[in-house]
């Protein structure tokens, strides 16, 4: 994005609190200990754990019928063209994260060719076991009225509550003294404009996430791909994706993907924000525990309109 900003409708999260706890905290399994330096003293990115034993006749089915599984969206875009891991360094942490995390950012999302501002500040040792945080104070929507003050707000109501209210430490095995934690604690929101379209109606776009890390190199995130009416600014629920969709039956053959790619067969986590709708696909969204192991990235999959259950 870039560019000066036009009017946009603001929707504000109220004053920062800086004397932070720890806030609602995601489930995650905590992993201790600093991961080892590379020739150079950078640290890579945590590899994903491997998944479970694909079904390969299935995965071939599927791939033939258009049904594609593939690695989601990672909350890291926030840093831009940089990558993140490769600033830090041992006994440092994420503190160069600091000065690269973006505070204000604006202007014309080139491929949604929507208006957005982000306002965020970023702290440093915001509480125990916290090295960074980023929080997002404001998000503004430049679309007529009323479709930009309501989008806006909606964005921001996602974000709450904040990560670090007045709750106890972190959860994870030893406390930050002994174990260093403090070097690697991070927790950073988001949110953005998500291309999208739809081939019945005028639809905009938004991811809002929340990615955070506080026992380890392994870190979590959850995201909300959210679709608005770009003439209402009306959330858009999955059955309104696409005509007469049959949420529940999509559900099925998405399950059934995921389980012949590797990832659970019995316990998806569904939820609202998970579709983006495309004008030839629906996007199915999972984040890290929700489609395969709770540490695990997240997953991406894709079913063809032609091939999307319907009711009636």
């Amino acid at each position: 994005m870039g560019g000066p900003p036009r009017s946009v409708h603001r929707a504000p999260r109220g004053p920062l609190l800086v004397a932070l706890g720890v806030a609602t905290l995601l489930a995650v399994a905590a992993l201790t200990g600093s991961p080892d330096a590379t020739s150079d003293g950078s640290l890579p990115p945590p590899p994903p754990l491997p998944l479970r034993a694909t079904d390969p006749a299935r995965v071939t089915e599927l791939r033939a019928s258009g049904i594609t599984v593939d690695g989601g969206w990672e909350p890291m875009v926030v840093f831009g063209d940089v990558d993140p891991w490769s600033l830090v360094r041992p006994g440092q942490g994420v503190a160069a994260w600091v000065e690269a995390l973006p505070q204000l950012r604006f202007g014309e999302d080139e491929a949604t060719r929507t208006w957005f501002v982000e306002d965020a500040v970023v702290l440093r040792q915001p509480a125990d076991c916290y090295h960074v945080a980023r929080v997002v104070r404001s998000v503004g929507v430049a679309l007529p009225e009323p479709a930009g003050e309501t989008i806006a707000d909606v964005l921001s109501s996602w974000l709450e509550p904040r990560y670090f209210t007045p709750v106890p430490t972190p959860v994870g095995p030893g406390p930050c003294s002994t174990t260093d934690r403090s070097q690697w604690g991070f927790a950073i929101e988001q949110a953005q404009p998500r291309p999208c379209a739809s081939p019945v109606r005028e639809v905009v776009c938004f991811t809002v996430a929340k990615w955070r890390s506080d026992a380890g190199a392994r870190d979590i995130w959850t995201s909300a791909h959210l679709a608005f009416d770009a003439t209402s600014g009306a959330p858009l629920q999955d059955s309104d994706l696409h005509p007469q969709l049959d949420v529940v039956a999509l559900r099925v053959l998405v399950a059934d993907a995921l389980c012949a790619h590797g990832g659970t067969c019995t316990d998806v986590r569904w939820r609202s924000g998970q579709i983006v709708p495309q004008l030839d696909r629906i996007v199915v969204e999972l984040s890290p525990g929700e489609g395969a192991d709770p540490v695990h990235g997240s997953l991406r999959v894709d079913v063809p309109r032609t091939l999307l259950p319907v009711t009636g």
